[in-house]
Parts: structure tokens; sequence; C-alpha cells
């Protein structure tokens, strides 16, 4: 987890966990890559290399 960019992006390690748990992703482990895209969507890139629940997942409060 990169804290420092969390912080500036205002996303707790809650949300974090919370938008892994709606891709389907149980254990941060099994994450590869997670990023937030400028429009406020999460991407989710699995160690399996797919993303989970479609790979994209908006971030609450985001338009």
């Amino acid at each position: 987890m990169l804290r420092r960019n969390m912080r500036r992006e205002l996303v707790t390690e809650e949300e974090l966990y919370a938008k892994l748990r709606e891709q389907g992703v149980d254990d941060i482990a099994d994450a590869r890559e997670v990023r937030m895209e400028s429009d406020g969507e999460f991407s989710v890139i699995t160690r399996c290399g797919q993303g989970g629940a479609g790979g994209r997942s908006r971030r609450r409060g985001a338009a």
C-alpha cells in the first residue's frame, strides 16, 4: 500500500478493503495491483491475472 498516495486521494484502508471485497478479492495478498483511475474508479488486477467482478469498481462519492 502506498499510504502517502492514499492520504493524498483521501482513500482509507477500510475503503480499499471494501472495494477489493466488492470485486471478489477476499485477501489483499490476492491483489497484484489496485489503481485508482482518473475518473474515480478502482481497477483491480489479481495475482491470477484477471480483474475481479469486471475489473473496475466505482469509488464512493465519485461522479
